[in-house]
């Protein structure tokens, strides 16, 4: 064989020779087993003389030699970028750092979890450990996971919330220079059927009112039920976010609580909620600062949800949580005949397709009412005994009907 063949100053390409220009790197594909499975790894000598290994995000052998072939190409034309070596462990501390001040509490919460969750179980020494194939089989093993210990089944809607947060996680990454790609980039959520809307009627909202155990969780019902507040937002609730003139509430970021949307906005402060405000308010210690706090002046944070148990329970209605009575009081706006910008601003919606929602709840309604009166119609027409409007008034009840049932009752 000819020396200059193996000699590095020469590459096969394009049907012929070309000549390498000095310091070309050529970058190779290393493969091994790990934990039953092919990992690929890309290998190449700087110009420095220094020697690189990176995780191929690859599941064969053709798709690394592609990635192999474009890294090839990003350095030797200049366009890469040595990535700066972290430890997994480190960028979990450094990202959940970061994070503490541009993140609510709850979504810090859930990144320092997932995070640890899966260190827990890939174990990945590096971050640039992190392949697609870790990331399927931590979510399959979220999936798979069942009672045990106490603990519930984890839901699809659990396991795709892990997914997003480990796409956020690793986009902070590939901004810091850590990482060039998302492992999750090609990892679809599993698909899940849209649940309808849970609606409280008339009946059902004042079951629970009348079945809570004293005039403080008549009020946090109440403000959800007509106000339409998010649950922190109650639980935070102070008495000078109340305008008693203009009857509004307002919503402020607060250092012990910032808005979902980081928005401040006024909410409606129905006659009967600010009644029943305003008398809890009379029976207030004095200096007290929260509207719903506890014996030392605390917001009122536990065991909430477990109570709302027991009063939905002795009301004897279906299921149904603090988020279903914010959205019947959106619903309640809609049906009351607002405009669907204005609904947006009240509920504090970022998006105007999440509001969009409630309105084709209402329109499904009315469809359901408008088909009954042609029912009605009809029928009466067979009898003999049409009238103009079709159906008896005493039994037909439209929208705003309902909102001032609703917002007139006891």
């Amino acid at each position: 064989m000819l020396p200059w063949l193996t000699s590095g100053l020469f590459l096969w390409k394009d049907g012929g020779i070309a000549k390498k220009r000095k310091g070309y790197i050529t970058v190779r594909v290393w493969q091994r087993k790990l934990k039953g499975r092919n990992a690929y790894y890309l290998r190449w000598t700087d110009k420095n003389g220094s020697r690189h290994a990176e995780a191929c995000q690859a599941r064969t052998r053709a798709d690394a030699n592609i990635f192999a072939k474009k890294k090839e190409r990003d350095l030797n034309d200049g366009a890469y970028i040595d990535l700066k070596p972290i430890t997994f462990d480190e960028f979990r501390q450094e990202h959940i750092g970061l994070l503490e001040s541009t993140v609510s509490m709850k979504t810090l919460a859930d990144h320092e979890r997932v995070l640890r969750q899966f260190a827990e179980a890939c174990s990945p020494a590096w971050l640039t450990d992190v392949a697609p194939g870790m990331v399927e089989k931590f979510l399959s093993g979220r999936r798979r996971r069942r009672k045990q210990d106490g603990k519930p089944e984890l839901s699809d809607d659990t396991v795709n919330k892990d997914l997003r947060v480990l796409k956020s996680a690793f986009n902070y990454s590939i901004r810091r220079g850590y990482l060039r790609t998302n492992p999750c980039r090609d990892i679809k959520p599993k698909r899940i059927p849209k649940k309808d809307i849970r609606i409280l009627n008339d009946d059902e909202v004042a079951s629970p009112l009348n079945a809570c155990p004293n005039g403080r969780w008549q009020g946090f019902l109440l403000v959800q039920i007509q106000s339409g507040l998010r649950l922190g937002e109650v639980q935070y609730l102070e008495w000078s976010d109340i305008d008693w003139q203009h009857h509004v509430v307002k919503m402020r970021n607060k250092a012990e609580h910032a808005l979902k949307d980081k928005e401040p906005r006024e909410a409606p402060l129905y006659p009967e909620t600010e009644r029943l405000l305003l008398t809890l308010h009379q029976k207030a210690r004095e200096g007290s600062r929260y509207a719903f706090e506890t014996e030392r002046g605390r917001p009122w944070v536990n065991n909430l949800h477990r109570n709302l148990r027991r009063i939905v329970r002795n009301a004897g209605i279906a299921k149904c949580t603090f988020h279903d009575l914010r959205r019947t009081a959106i619903t309640h706006w809609v049906r009351e005949g607002w405009d669907i910008a204005t609904v947006k601003e009240a509920a504090g919606h970022s998006s105007i397709t999440t509001t969009e929602r409630y309105y084709m709840k209402a329109s499904q309604k009315a469809i359901r009412n408008a088909w009954k009166n042609a029912l009605s119609v009809e029928s009466e027409g067979e009898n003999g005994t049409y009238s103009e409007h079709g159906v008896n008034s005493a039994n037909t009840a439209s929208p705003a009907a309902d909102a001032n049932s609703f917002t007139s009752r006891s």
